[in-house]
């Protein structure tokens, strides 16, 4: 994107913002900006209002310009949409925008202005959420809005004053005409907006906020519950979205409750970015049990992920990293964020989880020090075992009950679940019969190598692992005939 203007350093000891002054002027003008350095403490803070959109397209030869500091400065086709109708005739505006209010060319002040996200949205006036330019069908679907907000004027906009009033809407607009409109929401509804990562923590730090579409405006409190007035079902990822925005739904939703950096990994994880790190660094504000992990554009978004597993398994970001320099020679396994978090709400949920993917990797080695490292992990797996996982219990625990002493409890969980096992078999497991087609085929062996095989019921747990100690072999046979 090209860019003649030049960012002065913020004072980061004093918590410094840039702000952007639009100043006034008419809509065939061009657009033009300052921009002002203030404080987020209260005594030094200039009114604004923050702007919540999407990028759009960044690489482009036809980019439009505006004017930044009396310097050519160029902005992606939905900004200055943006810019454009938000400018006002009479006097400026004072508006914070990320791209232009932090230097995207400098990682190290990113770093910072990101870690500010969250009061930067909170102490705004109000957000301003920005869909983009109007069409036809959507200037209807805001006039029926329009309606509702005129219906419920000088009453609290609470869910049941609000349905109450949207009766009176229906009636006076016909129920074909509703019908047409709850095809435009469900398009409104799947507007990239509701897929960027930075709209969570912008929408959820909100005191107030209003949706814009073209030169129209609605409330957050009434925008946000006419899903559910027209009994349309948006994806999981925007009826998210619409929870936490300003509004009825924010004051009855999971938000209040459960704001833990899990629950929001399991909302939120198939969220969009420009950069891969924002997916994750933009809910570390927002999150009730505030992590301790530092925002650092400058390694791998794998670094960022395996950091993250590392925090929430042992409470410390960096401990995968040492385990894998001191006791395994196994790679850290390339953790996806969606593979891990998918429908994870609660700690144990992700342990089991963790193990899982390891296991599915072949990353034994590198999975048996994250257990002995982790009580949370190790209650997973004996939990796993337990359950009747005997896959698990054979695939990640062979090697391992051989080299660590055992305390007896945790051996007779092994013992019980490798004997529900085979008695579910119908057979006495021993070393001549193992291989018997009549068995319902649990293992396949060779004299030196053990390997799993998948198990209905059982799930994809691990492909394939081996075991080629004698020892174990014997071991093993021991534990599912529960000799000693």
């Amino acid at each position: 994107m090209a860019n003649f203007h030049v960012y002065t350093p913020l004072d980061e000891s004093k918590g410094a913002i840039r702000l952007l002054r639009l100043c006034e002027g008419p809509l065939s003008d061009t657009i033009c900006c300052d921009v002002v350095e203030c404080s987020l403490g209260d005594g030094d803070r200039i009114p604004y209002e923050a702007l919540s959109y999407t990028w759009g397209e960044e690489y482009s030869y036809s980019l439009p310009h505006i004017l930044l500091d009396g310097r050519k400065k160029s902005v992606t086709h939905n900004l200055f949409d943006a810019l454009a109708i938000l400018r006002l005739k009479h006097e400026p505006r004072y508006l914070w925008i990320d791209a232009l209010c932090i230097n995207q060319a400098d990682d190290r002040e990113k770093g910072h202005q990101v870690g500010q996200m969250k009061d930067v949205y909170e102490k705004a006036e109000r957000v301003l959420i920005w869909l983009g330019p109007a069409l036809e069908d959507t200037d209807s679907l805001m006039n029926a809005m329009t309606l509702l907000e005129e219906q419920t004027r000088g009453r609290a906009k609470s869910l049941q004053n609000l349905r109450s009033a949207w009766r009176l809407v229906v009636l006076q607009l016909g129920e074909t005409h509703i019908a047409y409109l709850r095809s435009v929401l469900g398009y409104v509804v799947k507007h990239t907006w509701f897929k960027r990562v930075w709209i969570i923590q912008e929408v959820g730090s909100a005191r107030a906020a209003h949706v814009l579409c073209g030169t129209r405006s609605i409330s957050s409190s009434v925008f946000s519950v006419m899903p559910f007035l027209m009994e349309l079902r948006p994806d999981p990822h925007a009826q998210a979205v619409l929870d936490i925005m300003p509004g009825p739904l924010r004051r009855e939703s999971w938000w209040n409750d459960d704001r833990r950096l899990l629950t929001l990994l399991g909302k939120f994880n198939e969220s969009e970015a420009t950069r891969e790190h924002d997916r994750v660094y933009a809910l570390l504000g927002i999150a009730s049990d505030a992590p301790n992990l530092s925002i650092d554009y400058g390694c791998s978004f794998q670094k960022v992920v395996g950091r993250l597993v590392s925090l929430l398994a042992f409470g410390d970001a960096h401990r995968c990293h040492l385990l894998h320099q001191t006791r395994s020679r196994d790679e850290i396994p390339a953790f996806s964020l969606f593979r891990l978090f998918q429908g994870i709400s609660d700690p144990t949920a992700f342990a089991v989880r963790v193990i899982e993917v390891c296991c599915e990797d072949t990353q034994e080695e590198f999975l048996k020090c994250m257990i002995d490292d982790s009580p949370l992990l190790e209650t997973a797996a004996i939990n796993a075992g337990y359950q009747g996982s005997l896959p698990f219990v054979v695939t990640v625990y062979s090697d391992w009950m051989n080299s660590q002493p055992i305390a007896r409890p945790r051996m007779s969980v092994f013992e019980n679940t490798l004997n529900e096992e085979t008695r579910v078999a119908g057979a006495q497991v021993t070393e001549s019969n193992l291989a018997d087609s009549t068995l319902p085929q649990r293992f396949d062996h060779s004299p030196g190598q053990l390997r799993r095989t998948p198990l209905k019921g059982y799930g994809n747990v691990g492909a394939r692992v081996k075991a080629t100690a004698r020892s174990h072999y014997t071991r093993l046979l021991k534990l599912l005939n529960g000799t000693n």
